[in-house]
């Protein structure tokens, strides 16, 4: 321990200064002014007339323009379609109520019987 010691106290100290990696530049009024992470947001220019893609190409491409409503086939099977959703989402309360479709019994004994049985079950390996 004296060893220790008499190394420590030969050794002078010094305090060490860390530079920075990188010389820090000044910063700007409007730098120091807005938030930091506005500050690193460059402007972008503003789209041009001829951004996007125009209605000859998407003809040509075999797309419609976008302003051009479908005949009145596609028209009819929106609606039938729109119409089966409906359905498809009133019926979600009975779906979410069933168990493979058969709903749970209405006694709560049975109900009960029937967790248990399930909870016994689910242990076997098929």
């Amino acid at each position: 321990v004296d060893d220790v010691a008499e190394v420590t106290s030969a050794a002078p100290s010094t305090p060490s200064v860390v530079a920075p990696s990188a010389p820090a530049a000044a910063p700007t009024p409007e730098a120091s002014a807005a938030p930091a992470s506005n500050s690193t947001w460059q402007p972008i220019e503003a789209a041009a007339e001829t951004d996007g893609v125009d209605i000859s190409t998407r003809i040509s491409a075999g797309l419609t323009p976008a302003d051009v409503p479908g005949d009145a086939d596609e028209a009819a099977l929106m609606a039938s379609i729109d119409v089966e959703l409906s359905e498809i989402d009133s019926a979600a309360d009975v779906r979410e109520g069933t168990e493979n479709g058969t709903p749970p019994p209405a006694d709560p004994v049975q109900r009960d019987a029937i967790d248990d049985l399930e909870r016994e079950l689910s242990d076997l390996d098929m």
